[in-house]
């Protein structure tokens, strides 16, 4: 399967998601939302998901990495994040959660559709979901998908074996742990010191 281009859902599909807000109905000239307009907010969604790719070093549009195959679900997710957040735009921010259809207070924040796209956003800007896509090198994309592997010697708990392997990255943290235990202990060391004298 190749990588998805905008837009990255129909507004067909986003439709599915419309009932639960027009009364059983897809986007037409009687909702309160129509067809033409849902495919102006998918493609606001869409560069919103972009934008968010993109902060944390993916390249947009998106290319599979050389000699991978685009994984089937990265293209089925963007469908899902772009039909909720299409959604969220089109039924406002500021609604009771579906399959209510009178709004919310002015400063509501309900609106389930809203609330979970937000949450995806989120998570997009923190690991983009370690999406297989190009990326930047030296951002944050090529972090969370580039694993890194080395040996580890168990603190010197163990004999070292060369055939025991963990991510450096996370044997890095390990040790950044032990210092913050460590640290947290506020050990007078002169005091320590003075008592092997």
């Amino acid at each position: 399967m190749t990588a998805p281009s905008t837009p990255y859902v129909t507004t067909a599909l986003a439709g599915i998601l419309s009932k639960n807000m027009f009364r059983g109905q897809a986007p037409n000239a009687n909702t309160s939302v129509s067809a033409t307009e849902l495919a102006q907010l998918i493609t606001w969604t869409d560069s919103m998901l972009d934008a968010d790719f993109s902060s944390i070093g993916y390249k947009i549009p998106f290319q599979a990495i050389s000699g991978e195959t685009w994984p089937t679900f990265q293209t089925t997710f963007l469908q899902f994040c772009s039909a909720i957040g299409s959604m969220a735009m089109s039924t406002g921010y500021i609604l009771s959660p579906a399959p209510m259809l009178v709004a919310g207070r002015a400063s509501g924040d309900r609106n389930a559709y809203a609330i979970l796209i937000e949450s995806f956003r989120v998570q997009i800007r923190e690991n983009g979901f370690r999406f297989r896509a190009q990326y930047w090198p030296g951002t944050k994309a090529e972090k969370n998908i580039a694993t890194k592997y080395g040996p580890f010697t168990d603190f010197m708990k163990d004999k070292f074996d060369p055939t025991r392997y963990e991510l450096l990255r996370d044997f890095t943290t390990r040790i950044e742990s032990e210092f913050a235990e460590v640290a947290a202990m506020q050990i007078d060391w002169d005091y320590v010191y003075s008592l092997r004298a």
